[in-house]
């Protein structure tokens, strides 16, 4: 379902435009549920909905994925993209990395993501470097099961052990 708590404007454009129209949202949220169980969770501070599309364009965002036994992920990001329809989206920041924040106690960055929502898997082809438990491992590729925490590093894959992470 959607939720904001202030619905700004609807915008329209003559069909010289890419976009034929459009609602501006802000503090928008998108919850995905299996029956009583939410499966996760797009917040942002503002939203452009593309109703025909089916897709809204997100600012500043944080996405939480919940797994097995109340297992949370976390990412936060500047800009991403939702298909409203599949349910899946992408998230990017612009300078910094995005930061992804597992219940396990490892951080992973990287520059994009995009999530499947019929699989369950987070993934990127771009840089990755993921920190923890004395660990900080860096490639190029991610592949990700939210529900079982299991993050694969897919390419050029280095591990160094770190003191006091």
């Amino acid at each position: 379902f959607f939720s904001s708590r202030r619905r700004h404007t609807r915008f329209k454009c003559d069909w010289s435009s890419d976009v034929c129209s459009s609602d501006l949202i802000s503090d928008f949220t998108f919850t995905q549920t299996k029956g009583d169980v939410v499966q996760w969770r797009v917040q942002a501070k503002q939203a452009r909905l593309f109703e025909q599309e089916k897709r809204a364009v997100l600012s500043n965002v944080e996405v939480t994925l919940y797994g097995q036994a109340g297992k949370e992920v976390t990412v936060l990001g500047d800009e991403g993209a939702l298909d409203t329809a599949t349910k899946n989206f992408v998230l990017a920041n612009r300078t910094d990395p995005l930061i992804i924040a597992t219940g396990s106690g490892y951080t992973i960055y990287t520059n994009h993501l995009a999530w499947t929502d019929a699989t369950k898997i987070i993934q990127t082809g771009d840089p990755v470097r993921i920190v923890g438990n004395g660990l900080e491992i860096t490639g190029r590729g991610l592949l990700g099961r939210t529900e079982s925490e299991e993050f694969e590093v897919l390419d050029d894959v280095h591990v160094d052990l770190v003191s006091g992470s």
